[in-house]
Order: C-alpha cells, then sequence, then structure tokens
C-alpha cells in the first residue's frame, strides 16, 4: 500500500502549485453539525471526522442534495477515524493551509476536455465531499444497500476499504470509483485518478479516449 502514500503526495503537490489565491476545488457537501443526533450516541470522539452517530444514508441523501443544488458532482470518501491512510488523506489533501484550487485542476484536463467546457465552466469547477463511516454496521449495511459494497469488489477490494472513494453524480446517481486493491499499474498523478472517474459519471466533458500515463504500484 506504499503507493497510496505517493499518490496522496503527488495530490498534494497538486494542490500546492496553485498558492492561495482563487476557487477551492473540494467543498464540504454537509454541515456534520446540523445532522447530530440529539442526545444519546457517544461514539464519536470531539475531533471526529467520520460520524458514527450521523445515520449514513441520511448523511449521504443530505450530501446527494446539496451537491445537486450547487450542480457540482459529489466525491465520497469511506473511512474511519483511526485509519491511519484516511489521516493521511483527510490530514493533507483536505488542508485548509493548502487546499486544492480549480485552476490547477483544469490544467490537468486534456486540451480537447478544457475546449469542451465554458469559461465559467472552468473558473467554478468545484466537487463536493462527504465522509461515510465504513467501520460502523449501519455504514456497511448501507454500503451493502447502496451497490458500494459490490462496487469494491468489482475493484478487487474484499469489503469497502478504507479510504475508499468514489465519485456520484447528484442527478442520475451513478456512481464509480478506479480505486483498485492491490493494482501492478496505477495513475501516476492521482489528478488523473479523479478525471477518470469523473469522465465516468458525465461529470467532465470525455476525455475522447486519452491515454492517462501509469506507473507500476509499489
Amino acid at each position: 500500500m506504499s503507493f497510496r502514500i505517493f499518490a496522496l503526495l503527488a495530490l498534494l503537490s497538486l494542490g500546492a502549485c496553485g498558492g492561495q489565491s482563487g476557487t477551492n476545488l473540494f467543498v464540504d457537501a454537509v454541515d456534520y453539525a446540523t445532522l447530530q443526533p440529539d442526545g444519546g450516541c457517544k461514539d464519536d470522539p470531539a475531533n471526529a471526522i467520520y460520524y458514527a452517530c450521523i445515520d449514513s444514508e441520511t448523511l449521504y441523501e443530505a450530501a446527494v442534495a446539496s451537491a445537486k443544488e450547487r450542480g457540482t458532482p459529489l466525491m465520497v470518501i469511506w473511512g474511519f477515524n483511526e485509519c491511519p491512510y484516511c489521516k493521511v488523506f483527510d490530514g493533507k489533501n483536505f488542508n485548509p493551509e493548502a487546499p486544492w484550487k480549480t485552476a490547477d485542476f483544469i490544467k490537468k484536463l486534456t486540451p480537447d476536455q478544457r475546449s469542451a467546457m465554458t469559461a465559467e465552466a472552468r473558473a467554478s469547477y468545484q466537487i463536493s465531499v462527504v465522509r461515510l463511516n465504513a467501520r460502523t454496521q449501519n455504514g456497511l449495511d448501507f454500503a451493502d444497500k447502496l451497490g458500494v459494497t459490490d462496487l469494491a469488489r468489482e475493484r478487487g477490494w474484499h469489503r469497502v476499504w478504507s479510504p475508499f472513494i468514489m465519485v456520484v453524480d447528484p442527478d442520475t446517481r451513478a456512481i464509480h470509483s478506479e480505486e483498485k486493491w492491490n493494482a501492478q499499474w496505477s495513475f501516476c498523478e492521482s489528478a488523473s485518478e479523479f478525471i477518470v472517474n469523473l469522465v465516468a459519471i458525465g461529470a467532465l466533458p470525455d476525455d475522447n479516449g486519452y491515454v492517462w500515463e501509469m506507473c507500476p504500484s509499489a
């Protein structure tokens, strides 16, 4: 799994190269505090970012509705608070001190993809993000219901691993993930994986068969 660390560092470098100006690529799909249940559940630590006390389906539906209203695709990160790779992903790639910028992401598209988008679409492109707990029974049951468990198995995972990244079209509810378990070859840049994910659900223009660079998995 050392390739995952390499990919995350590449992802971080992409976000850092654009500086602090411009539109942030990622935006929270929900305000988790507004969805906290009243009393009772004490399973979440004070610094939780993957919530056990919030019903997974409720959280997902709120995120889909929010993304639909914003006109953005939705990225779902399945993880849990104690997961070391999740901490790297959440702590580095969503660091408010070095956020991804829309302009840097758009530069990674093919020329055909960029030309297929209006100037306004290129400047305002964003991805809504929600995190779901992949270690609670509630989360696992919802993953089964949503078809995510089957999707993960199709990609070579024996269950919904952490972090497992998928994207959703909030209009059609199509889901997709390029996450592969122990693949011999992986995208050289994390941006490429995101682009392929987003093309698959129609959230970015087709890349017209562009061959994204692949590197041996470490």
